[in-house]
């Protein structure tokens, strides 16, 4: 059995796990913000290189966002470091959350760099996920963030300005297999 998992949080909210059947489909009022296939290269991929899965990624949550009436994300380095310690804790610990092995949710950000001391003003979030088969493909993945009410709400809110996409292929985790794993680092800071 196939099974895609995801969660959410929006600047330090509760996280929400949604079961497999709450996430399938693509329901008719996000449809509209779900690149036609072939917009955004690789969209249906499934285990490509990570480059390649976290360019698609970026192009989905930008494509979303312009047809939402938002001004699409620059990609951050320091963001794409946080997406990718927390797929980092996620692995070490098998444990899939917000908090990783009890770590600080703000943590992560702090290691990156993107939440220093010399940072006046800051929000930050983020969306995780992780499926199998096809339903680990970039295409897949923010059609579930699209149909969850907390996740859509992180991708479209509209304070920010940053991006980071973390994604590990296809792996064992939570005793099963094949598992991708996906993060998307939301974040202004000024």
């Amino acid at each position: 059995m196939r099974r895609p998992l995801i969660a959410g949080v929006a600047a330090l909210a509760v996280a929400v796990l949604l079961p497999a059947s709450a996430i399938s489909g693509v329901s008719e009022h996000v449809a509209v913000y779900v690149a036609p296939p072939g917009a955004c290269l690789g969209d249906s991929a499934i285990g490509a290189p990570p480059a390649s899965e976290q360019e698609t990624m970026a192009c989905l949550v930008n494509w979303a966002r312009v047809k939402r009436g938002l001004r699409p994300l620059r990609l951050s380095v320091k963001l794409r470091a946080a997406a990718e310690l927390k797929i980092a804790d996620e692995l070490r610990c098998n444990d899939f959350s917000h908090t990783p092995c009890g770590v600080p949710f703000l943590s992560i950000f702090q290691r990156s760099g993107y939440v220093a001391s010399s940072v006046r003003m800051w929000a930050v979030g983020e969306n995780l996920a992780w499926g199998q088969g096809d339903l680990s493909s970039p295409r897949a993945t923010i059609t579930a963030w699209l149909n969850s009410p907390h996740h859509r709400a992180n991708l479209f809110d509209p304070r920010w300005t940053d991006l980071g996409i973390g994604y590990r292929p296809p792996t064992g985790f939570l005793g099963y297999e094949s598992v991708a794993l996906w993060v998307n680092e939301f974040g202004t800071h000024a």
